[in-house]
């Protein structure tokens, strides 16, 4: 057992609960949960949004084979989307809201997740012990909808109308609101097993996988 220094002894003997919250395993997986959560539907969110744009914007002639969309800005891309706002993501996003896929309220949710992300992160310690406030419950929820908005607007006006005919004739009647991409599936998963929900159901379809092999 490391020996602790005189700051961090006195901290934990006036403080009673810290000591509590540090040695609860329980409390702090949950906090660590919640993090992963956090970052991983902030992160996707922003990542996507700016490889979808950058898939939409190439440049005519290019190698579609060769490009890396993560990293690819093409002409159009800069001419037609970095004006939008001075920071690169605020650009990508205020196209989304200029195009009706969010609203202007969200653009400010994103702005304010990025903070709360960059707080989190560069004070991770701290986090796991005090853990969520009640705003980054709300900030999360607001994370996801967003997220998932977007997902869903991408599928149904863009992907969708731009697909060969003979793939929409196939897909045949279906609900908009129901649409959604594998990542956005993957995502769900995490979080839902991450939070304890329907955690024996994905261990029963994984067992009907496994016997299909």
């Amino acid at each position: 057992m490391q020996v602790l220094v005189m700051g961090e002894l006195n901290k934990m003997n006036n403080d009673n609960d810290w000591v509590k919250r540090i040695i609860n395993r329980e409390n702090l997986m949950n906090n660590f949960a919640f993090i992963g959560i956090f970052i991983a539907y902030f992160e996707r969110m922003r990542h996507t949004a700016k490889q979808n744009l950058s898939y939409l914007y190439i440049d005519d002639g290019a190698n579609l084979l060769e490009l890396d969309y993560s990293t690819y800005e093409s002409d159009k891309f800069k001419q037609e989307v970095l004006p939008l706002q001075k920071k690169k993501y605020d650009a990508v996003f205020q196209w989304y809201v200029n195009n009706h896929a969010i609203c202007a309220d969200d653009l400010k949710c994103i702005k304010n997740a990025l903070d709360r992300r960059n707080e989190i992160t560069h004070h991770i310690d701290r986090f796991l012990l005090d853990g969520p406030r009640k705003e980054d419950y709300d900030l999360l929820g607001d994370i996801v909808r967003i997220y998932t908005q977007l997902d869903r607007w991408w599928i149904n006006e863009v992907e969708i109308p731009t697909s060969p005919a003979e793939n929409i004739e196939r897909l045949g009647e279906y609900n908009p609101g129901d649409v959604f991409s594998n990542e956005a599936l993957i995502l769900g998963v995490i979080k839902e097993v991450a939070a304890g929900q329907n955690v024996e159901e994905y261990q029963q379809l994984l067992k009907q996988f496994e016997e299909e092999k």
